[in-house]
């Protein structure tokens, strides 16, 4: 088996945790001994984690956010790419391969994007049919946080995940993954690239959950408007447009989803003042 130690990191998102019961069922076909793992634990005082192996470092952390959690794992990352992970998935047996190929094959590129099985044999969603040096704005917009290894090195001290953005802000509790996309192509002028290859399972995973969310115009408003600051009008327009076709949305509702975007933008705008 290769070794996650040739040069990347898996920074985990966890929450209330107290041993590693979740690391071994995140890892079925590994040996921990064997990974290089940080696992940032939002916690209190009452419930901390720590580690006895030497290849998993824990971070006890007492804010709340999950962008304030992807932040504080690559403050204390060492290796020069960074997969980012959350505590409920499952890694493939030869994802630590798939990994390596893909910094190897796009070395120069900022954040590589891999593809994640939502059920056995069934993709999360649709990805291009072959490996990008860099994608489009549309499929950039699609990019979900567990499919992302990031190069630290590029990035160090130039991007963190923005945390008005992202589950557990007080502002908007999605969106993060396209925000800090948005930063790294304009901080580092690195290519967004695909690597058509699958590392993870996540079971719970689904596009879907994104309409489950009530603010989510709001939400969308405010991403559009930071990420395409000069025509996010057109691409709100897009977006209620998409989901019409998709059946997500009735068209009757098309005003108050188009006002909705437009409110998320103002109190983006409010923030920036």
């Amino acid at each position: 088996m290769m070794s996650s130690k040739i040069n990347f990191q898996i920074l985990i998102a966890t929450m209330n945790r107290e041993n590693f019961d979740f690391l071994h069922a995140m890892f079925p076909h590994h040996n921990l001994i064997n990974l290089d793992i940080i696992v940032v634990n939002q916690t209190t005082s009452n419930t901390v984690l720590s580690s006895e192996i030497s290849t998993v470092k824990v971070i006890n952390s007492f804010e709340r956010g999950v962008s304030k959690s992807r932040n504080l794992a690559l403050q204390h990352a060492t290796k020069d790419w960074c997969l980012i992970a959350d505590d409920d998935l499952v890694y493939l047996k030869d994802f630590e391969k798939q990994i390596v190929n893909g910094f190897s094959a796009f070395p120069n590129s900022g954040l590589i994007v891999f593809q994640v099985e939502s059920k056995k044999d069934c993709l999360h969603r649709v990805y291009p049919e072959k490996s990008i040096l860099q994608l489009n704005a549309f499929q950039k917009l699609n990019i979900c946080s567990v499919e992302m290894l990031i190069n630290r090195r590029d990035i160090n001290n130039k991007v963190v995940f923005n945390t008005w953005f992202g589950l557990g802000s007080q502002f908007f509790n999605s969106g993060e993954e396209s925000v800090f996309i948005k930063d790294v192509e304009v901080n580092t002028s690195k290519n967004i690239s695909f690597y058509k290859g699958k590392i993870v399972k996540h079971l719970s995973l689904s596009t879907g959950m994104k309409y489950e969310y009530s603010k989510r115009y709001i939400t969308k408003g405010a991403v559009f408007s930071k990420v395409f600051p000069k025509s996010f009008p057109l691409w709100m327009l897009i977006q209620l447009l998409f989901d019409i076709k998709q059946g997500r949305i009735k068209i009757n509702t098309i005003f108050k989803s188009y006002k909705e975007m437009l409110k998320g933008s103002r109190e983006l705008r409010k923030l920036q003042e």
